[in-house]
């Protein structure tokens, strides 16, 4: 880290004094993603899955609350129908662990794999932008102490990425 942006911060002081200032642009990544439709959505369909998993545990825990009452009654009779539902329980917790332990993988795994997408179409972005503008560098901003506006792509990128992908299909499916 440290390295990128000491070659980052040279790169830019070399440009900026050998009068090729005009030849360097500056887009906030972090900006881009964080403003961007496609991540907006994308957020807000997690959390709607999150919401989702949340329901089917409560409705799983709802029915292990039947099973351990059924528990407490057997207790007082000290029967076989105890074993059968002490186990029927430790099953049941056991399951709702796993599935709840399944869903949040494939909740990462769909952030992950959404995330890199919207980073390479950022990157490609940049690219386009900067052969358009004959910018010879472009530089992450989250890596420059400071920067005139004036040679920002953030707003553009952020408008064309808005245009090209306002929206992904997240999947959420096991990781083999």
């Amino acid at each position: 880290m440290k390295k990128s942006l000491f070659l980052s911060l040279l790169t830019t002081m070399m440009l900026a004094s050998s009068n090729a200032y005009s030849n360097v642009a500056v887009v906030d990544y972090d900006v881009v993603l964080e403003k961007s439709k496609v991540w907006q959505v994308m957020k807000h369909d997690i959390k709607e899955y999150a919401v989702n998993v949340q329901s089917e545990v409560m409705q799983q825990q709802v029915e292990l609350e039947k099973v351990w009452d059924e528990i407490k009654k057997a207790r007082k009779n000290e029967n076989e129908k105890l074993i059968a539902l002490e186990k029927s329980f430790k099953d049941g917790r056991a399951s709702s662990q796993e599935y709840v332990q399944s869903q949040k993988k494939k909740m990462d795994t769909a952030f992950v794999k959404a995330r890199k997408l919207i980073k390479r179409k950022i990157t490609n972005i940049v690219k386009r932008l900067a052969i358009k503008g004959g910018f010879e560098v472009v530089v992450n901003a989250n890596q420059i102490i400071y920067f005139n506006e004036k040679i920002s792509l953030t707003q553009k990128v952020l408008e064309i990425l808005d245009t090209e992908i306002p929206y992904i299909k997240l999947q959420f499916v096991e990781e083999k």
